[in-house]
């Protein structure tokens, strides 16, 4: 048994097998999952930013042209196939990452565009509808009052969230947050009811709103808002719900706190909220991201959806700095995703903060994502993150799979993403970076089922090398046994012609012949000592190569019975 089991393992496709596995762990797989293709680039002006936004639901994107030329206000051009639709002029100039948002808040099959602009020291919303009604449906509406911070001229940003149902579920009304860091406020979430032209604001605060996760955690089919918010110390203590401190936060449906906000730590840190669900209750995973030098530790913690803890557990261990926490949508919202961006690893973890396994991914700048969006139209998300040197991006599914590279390192700043849809054409990302626009293509690899011909083809290889390999081995111990047996015969044929039989006859009859005379049992004893020590000799130095000159005078000694003791008594007796 024992035998078999050595042969088992010392075989040669079970040794190719071993090297083929570990060399397939290790090393990344030319035939990739899904590939990125430029489809072509274009230069681009730095005060014109382009849309592409399909705006009828037709398969082909119409253009927007935003011209920011003149400082005191925006040009606004819709093209369909190089052609222009419409122009429109809006006051002022719109500020931050995002110039238009598309949404169709009345479900007519066409798209509006909402766009926000600031004067010095107010924010305003705009409503086109460029295709159905051809009109400016709202101009100039008034949201909120901003100040810059003294020595500062760092402005609000105005950041979409979506669209969420009114009350009658016919319409759909714009949820968008304003995002402040030294201009100190407004940091609010707003809820604009387009028709009645009316305006919800959630309640005074001074935390930072990073972002946030639009989903109904109660039950009663209207949707709640967890934020995220980050715990700069830009404001004064004394106002509600300072920045000095991390704040749990989660809005209900009229904008109004579910429950009072619940203090988790201080600055500087950042604080992330998902939902996360288990049997049919919905919970609060959060993440306390702290980055200060005091000894706080980052965390994990579960909340009831009424903001009672339930449990909390260490983060450090994660190595949380840049990290960030998703859900994983394709599981019903039952684990998370923990992104160690600088470990470059992610960790899917369970309602608990269990670990369930791991996913090796690139390292990346930060946790947050540069763009989300359906990059192929499957019904699924993929995540854009810039890599850790800056010269490109990594497209990954929802579920962190399948990392494919875009090189970006010749172009500047970091991009707005969008959709280009060409009817009856396949679908592409386009890439908007400060000096120019990029067309690619993100797709399933053609070539990638040839990697299991490949990785046949590279076992055959190894396994054929390491047969070679056996074979060598096998060729140079048949020759060593060879000659080992040549060395045997050589070393038996020594003793035979050592140990002749007519010699061994000869001196057997010489000491019979001294035994039968009294007085030669003296001399025959010699004889046959010497006789002895011969035989004893020849069988010891049987199995050696090379004797030395010394051995080689005894033997001779005694083959001639050489006395020795007395030189009268000298002459060979063995003949």
């Amino acid at each position: 048994m024992i035998s078999r089991v050595k042969e088992f393992f010392s075989h040669p496709w079970f040794i190719s097998l071993v090297i083929w596995g570990i060399i397939i762990f290790f090393v990344r797989s030319p035939f990739s999952r899904y590939v990125v293709k430029t489809e072509r680039v274009e230069y681009l002006y730095g005060y014109v930013t382009i849309h592409h936004i399909d705006l009828d639901s037709d398969g082909n994107s119409e253009t927007i042209n935003v011209d920011l030329a003149d400082a005191k206000q925006t040009k606004v051009i819709f093209t369909r196939n190089n052609r222009i639709l419409d122009e429109y002029d809006l006051p002022y100039q719109p500020h931050g990452e995002w110039v238009i948002y598309p949404a169709d808040y009345n479900r007519d099959g066409y798209k509006e565009c909402f766009i926000f602009t600031l004067s010095r020291d107010s924010i305003f919303l705009n409503v086109i509808d460029p295709l159905k009604s051809r009109s400016l449906l709202v101009r100039n509406r008034f949201i909120d009052i901003w100040k810059s911070g003294q020595n500062s001229e760092d402005k609000p940003n105005c950041r979409p969230v979506c669209m969420v149902p009114d009350i009658t579920g016919k319409r759909m009304d714009f949820l968008f947050y304003i995002n402040s860091g030294f201009s100190l406020q407004p940091r609010n979430v707003y809820r604009y009811m387009i028709d009645s032209d009316s305006l919800i604001k959630s309640p005074e605060s001074g935390e930072v709103i990073n972002g946030c996760q639009v989903c109904d955690i109660t039950g009663d089919s209207l949707p709640e808002i967890l934020l995220d918010v980050g715990a700069t110390g830009n404001m004064d203590r004394s106002f509600p719900y300072s920045d000095s401190l991390a704040w749990l936060m989660v809005l209900d449906h009229n904008l109004n706190f579910l429950f009072p906000p619940v203090v988790f730590g201080k600055n500087p840190s950042n604080l992330k909220v998902r939902p996360v669900n288990y049997g049919k209750n919905t919970y609060l995973a959060a993440f306390y991201n702290y980055f200060g030098s005091d000894t706080l530790h980052s965390a994990f913690a579960l909340f009831y959806n009424h903001g009672e803890k339930i449990l909390e557990k260490p983060a450090d261990d994660y190595g949380p700095s840049m990290a960030n926490m998703f859900n994983n949508t394709s599981d019903e919202r039952k684990k998370l995703y923990f992104l160690q961006c600088v470990k470059a690893v992610v960790v899917e973890l369970d309602s608990a903060f269990r670990e369930i396994h791991h996913l090796v991914i690139p390292a990346f700048q930060t946790g947050n994502p540069s763009a989300e969006i359906d990059a192929d139209l499957d019904g699924r998300i993929e995540r854009i993150f810039k890599s850790i040197d800056a010269k490109s991006y990594f497209i990954l599914r929802d579920n962190f799979t399948y990392p494919t590279e875009f090189h970006s390192d010749n172009y500047t700043g970091d991009p707005e993403v969008f959709n280009f849809l060409r009817k009856g054409k396949p679908p592409l990302l386009y890439f908007r970076f400060k000096n120019m626009g990029v067309y690619v293509r993100y797709m399933k690899n053609p070539l990638f089922y040839l990697k299991y011909a490949f990785y046949a083809i590279f076992y055959l290889l190894i396994f054929l090398f390491i047969k070679l390999l056996d074979r060598i081995q096998l060729y140079r111990l048949s020759i060593k046994q060879r000659t080992e047996r040549e060395m045997t015969s050589l070393q038996i044929r020594a003793i035979k012609n050592q140990i002749d039989p007519h010699f061994t006859l000869n001196v057997l009859n010489a000491i019979g012949s001294l035994y039968a005379s009294e007085k030669d049992r003296e001399k025959a004893d010699y004889i046959f000592g010497k006789y002895a020590k011969l035989i004893r000799q020849t069988v010891i130095s049987s199995d050696q190569i090379l004797v030395t000159l010394g051995e080689e005078l005894d033997f001779v000694k005694n083959y001639l019975g050489h006395k020795g003791q007395n030189p009268q008594d000298t002459g060979p007796y063995f003949y």
